[in-house]
């Protein structure tokens, strides 16, 4: 699915790079990005928390409404961008980048569990713009930061943090294309490798304890999103 995203992006801009008007920036570009991401930790976690039976449905008396575990909930992704142009057509970039995710499962005897998975990533990317600059394609190595973290309603698991070596592809569309200021939607597939979590051990009362993991858990994801940018030099329009 990553992938089809991807190159449904890339094959869309194809025709933009037959285009005979050209718009050339020569100055920096910034741009802030927010948006969500996809894969992770998420999947392997969600299996976990199935397995040992984490997936109650629990229902509200008071307000009338029903939680089905395990639940998903996932902060916005800021994505902060310095961008320039070689020639016109080349470009150079540097970002920084976050994330933060929650996976809560709840069991009657265990009550509820929480994960927590994050990560930020630095990365230098270099790639090509269509010709009229309303496009581009870029790729390069990351250093991605990533931790996770594993909590019972009263007590928790120690954390895990990792220091990846990676890469990011990224594509991306921009308008209007002889605007200050523009509009970007972007498509990111951050590679960060696996590393294993775990095992968390569950003991007390009644019966047997029950260990959850360990998990070999991927910190690469797909990460979609839309933002602002601003040309800090004037386009100059070539014919």
């Amino acid at each position: 699915m990553k992938t089809y995203i991807l190159v449904l992006l890339l094959t869309a801009q194809l025709p933009l790079y037959a285009q005979k008007d050209t718009v050339r920036f020569s100055g920096w570009k910034l741009t802030l990005h927010v948006g969500g991401t996809l894969g992770g930790p998420v999947t392997k976690v969600v299996d976990e928390m199935n397995t040992h039976s984490f997936n109650h449905t629990m229902n509200s008396m008071f307000w009338g409404t029903t939680t089905t575990y395990p639940k998903k909930l996932q902060r916005i992704s800021f994505q902060l961008g310095v961008e320039n142009n070689i020639a016109g057509k080349w470009l150079v970039k540097g970002m920084l980048a976050n994330r933060y995710g929650k996976i809560i499962g709840f069991s009657p005897r265990w009550s509820e569990f929480t994960t927590i998975y994050y990560g930020t990533t630095f990365a230098v990317l270099g790639g090509i713009y269509s010709k009229i600059q309303s496009t581009r394609f870029a790729m390069g190595p990351a250093l991605h930061f990533t931790g996770f973290q594993a909590n019972r309603e009263s007590s928790s698991f120690p954390e895990r943090s990792f220091t990846k070596v990676g890469f990011v592809v990224e594509g991306g569309v921009r308008f209007p294309r002889r605007k200050r200021v523009f509009i970007d939607l972007q498509a990111q597939y951050q590679y960060a490798g696996k590393e294993k979590v775990g095992p968390y051990t569950f003991v007390g009362g009644e019966g047997p304890g029950i260990t959850f993991g360990p998990m070999n858990v991927s910190f690469s994801h797909l990460s979609l999103t839309a933002g602002i940018g601003i040309r800090l030099e004037k386009a100059k329009v070539i014919k």
